[in-house]
């Protein structure tokens, strides 16, 4: 989620997300589509059709992630919690098909939830933080189901546990097996409310599996409390990477890892992403981040991901910006930083300026690459990312989707930015299934005040977006 502005999805959740809800319990049996009276959808493009399939209610686990089955196309939703739910779209059903408390190892807590620091300045907010936070969906192409769990363990320095899950290939009735542990690695607790988690999954077009993990700092402050590693982003000595790791140098970066082995340590393949709460690769197998940025006013962050870049985290924001707070951390003399793709707009901007490269505090979460589908063809070969919107400064900013096309001019990437969908729910997550484009909202909050702010306290739903008949 980033965690505050998302910086918000930490999003906490989510930087952001990412980020979680409130802990309301969950259940096994399979829902009826739960919809409100005149609950409105968002106004579609010319040519594009939404619905509403699926919706969560306030007693189930919060939605965080969605995606679809290579082989079936059968979609799963991931909750904070870590319970999955497998989708009927056509019945406006789900099913949970898997319970967090089954498999998730962790600690005995008296508490499932983490105090969140809230201030005057937080819109109303739907974040809770879990001691134990799931960010994290996917498929490989065997077909089997990853889980990225995000697990709190308490101590004289706080640990922040990032295991991740795997089943064996999921059959054609769409029921995982229990999922195992396959890797794991830890590093100190983030500060505050800045642990913002492993997150994002995904198989590359190499076979591996990409991880994004996102900064366990606001800017690398160093924070105060006892219990919570004083270093900022650095590696504690108390505090080993996990099995066989050098330890804790795995937080603001990409990671990557061999499908094909078990427990390892993880191959950082780019570091300084603050929260890299989505990714994916276009059809020239360029990767793309959508990133989280800091609690000041920088923007949110597009980044062309190569191995090995820095992308300035935490020492600038945006197009070489020095942070801007008292105790920013000077930038290494020999650094070189990755600048961000510059949006040219008219979508996601502050103003009607070009932006490197999101309005701040607008929080991206989920992106997908489009290659060809129901859609419209205008929108074939182009990204769509998913804003969950602000949580701090009280005019409505994200919010909605946004169509993104990359061209290159002198030699560098820029996007070419439109909304698509408006005033949507804190929209999380969005894949693709049957060449439709499924949306994850993590609530019915719509605006930050006045009338559909009240909305973080109901449940989610998933749309889907379609072309008309």
């Amino acid at each position: 989620m980033r965690t505050h502005s998302c910086r918000g999805l930490g999003l906490f959740v989510l930087g952001c997300l990412l980020a979680a809800a409130v802990y309301l319990g969950w259940h096994g049996r399979a829902d009826a589509l739960h919809a409100v009276a005149g609950e409105p959808l968002p106004a579609a493009p010319e040519g594009v059709e939404v619905r509403a399939v699926v919706s969560f209610t306030p007693q189930d686990q919060e939605p965080a992630r969605i995606a679809a089955h290579p082989q079936t196309g059968k979609l799963y939703v991931l909750s904070g919690g870590g319970d999955v739910y497998l989708l009927d779209p056509a019945a406006h059903s789900k099913q949970r098909v898997l319970a967090g408390a089954d498999y998730i190892g962790q600690p005995q807590r008296q508490n499932l939830n983490i105090p969140l620091p809230v201030d005057a300045k937080w819109v109303n907010s739907p974040i809770t933080l879990r001691a134990t936070l799931c960010l994290g969906l996917t498929f490989d192409g065997d077909g089997r189901l990853y889980v990225v769990a995000n697990v709190q363990i308490p101590g004289k320095i706080y640990i922040n546990r990032v295991a991740l899950y795997r089943t064996a290939p999921v059959p054609a009735d769409g029921m995982p097996s229990k999922p195992e542990l396959w890797t794991r690695f830890d590093y100190p607790y983030g500060v505050g409310g800045f642990n913002h988690g492993a997150c994002r999954i995904a198989q590359g077009p190499d076979g591996k599996i990409y991880l994004g993990s996102g900064s366990r700092t606001d800017h690398g402050e160093a924070g105060t409390d006892a219990n919570i590693s004083k270093l900022g982003e650095a590696p504690h000595p108390d505090i080993p990477g996990g099995p066989d790791s050098p330890g804790g140098e795995f937080t603001a970066c990409i990671l990557r890892f061999d499908p094909g082995k078990g427990q390892q340590v993880p191959e950082v393949y780019s570091r300084g992403n603050r929260n890299p709460f989505g990714f994916d690769w276009d059809d020239k197998g360029r990767l793309i981040d959508a990133e989280n940025g800091p609690m000041a006013d920088h923007p949110e962050e597009l980044n062309y991901i190569q191995q090995g870049k820095h992308y300035g985290f935490p020492y600038v924001f945006g197009n070489n910006e020095k942070p801007d707070y008292t105790d920013a951390l000077p930038a290494p003399k020999a650094l070189v930083f990755e600048p961000p793709i510059r949006n040219l707009g008219p979508g996601g901007l502050l103003g009607d300026h070009p932006m490197y490269s999101l309005a701040p505090h607008s929080a991206p979460g989920g992106i997908i690459f489009y290659r060809t589908g129901q859609l419209p063809k205008r929108y074939d070969n182009s990204f769509f990312l998913t804003r969950f919107g602000n949580l701090v400064n009280y005019n409505r900013i994200g919010f909605d989707v946004l169509n993104v096309r990359l061209a290159e001019e002198d030699g560098k990437l820029v996007a070419h930015t439109e909304r698509f969908l408006d005033r949507l729910g804190r929209p999380l997550d969005i894949c693709m299934s049957g060449g439709k484009l499924y949306i994850v909202e993590y609530c019915r909050q719509t605006e930050t005040a006045g009338p559909g702010s009240e909305g973080y306290g109901e449940g989610g739903r998933v749309l889907e977006v379609s072309g008309k008949p």
